[in-house]
């Protein structure tokens, strides 16, 4: 531009921080925007597993009646292992147990309690969507990552551009 040359600046142009400010405000915008879809993946994470969490007890709580209320040899076929009725405290547990329970009422469904939805078909639709919810997560994660390092150059080559005009108006002064 003309203001450049006039103090003698030839090495870093206007036209080229614009260009590298405008990628870098575009870059953090879609970062920014995917940030705030996390929120909602996440949440949608923490239902699904809500939801595995209460069928999981309310199973268990039906299955006393078929099963004992005593942890025993019947509560293994059910898919409770480990010498406990609790419900498991970690996400892939409760997974694995979901399938389990899944298994337990399709090969006895004489113990599926259909209007309190405890069935076979329940289960698998619950670790579905918990599963579902979970990799949607997953690969947003995986997502955020690229555009948080695509972001992160931007603004690298918006500072390089930076100190570069910098150093070029301190050797002018």
């Amino acid at each position: 531009s003309a203001q450049q040359d006039a103090v003698g600046v030839t090495q870093t142009r206007a036209i080229d921080l614009s260009a590298a400010l405008t990628a870098a405000r575009a870059a953090q915008t879609t970062f920014a925007n995917a940030t705030s879809a996390k929120l909602r993946l996440s949440t949608a994470v923490i239902i699904a597993d809500s939801n595995v969490k209460a069928f999981i007890a309310a199973a268990r709580d039906a299955l006393k009646s078929t099963q004992g209320a005593a942890r025993n040899a019947e509560w293994i076929s059910a898919g409770f292992l480990g010498g406990s009725l609790a419900v498991p405290a970690t996400t892939s547990g409760r997974q694995n147990r979901l399938s389990t329970l899944a298994d337990h009422f399709t090969k006895n469904g004489a113990h599926e309690i259909t209007p309190l939805e405890i069935t076979a078909v329940h289960a698998l639709g619950l670790f579905a969507a918990l599963s579902a919810a979970r990799a949607a997560l997953t690969t947003h994660l995986q997502h955020l990552g690229v555009l948080r390092r695509t972001r992160d150059a931007a603004v690298g080559a918006l500072r390089i551009l930076q100190r570069r005009l910098i150093s070029e108006l301190l050797l002018l002064l």
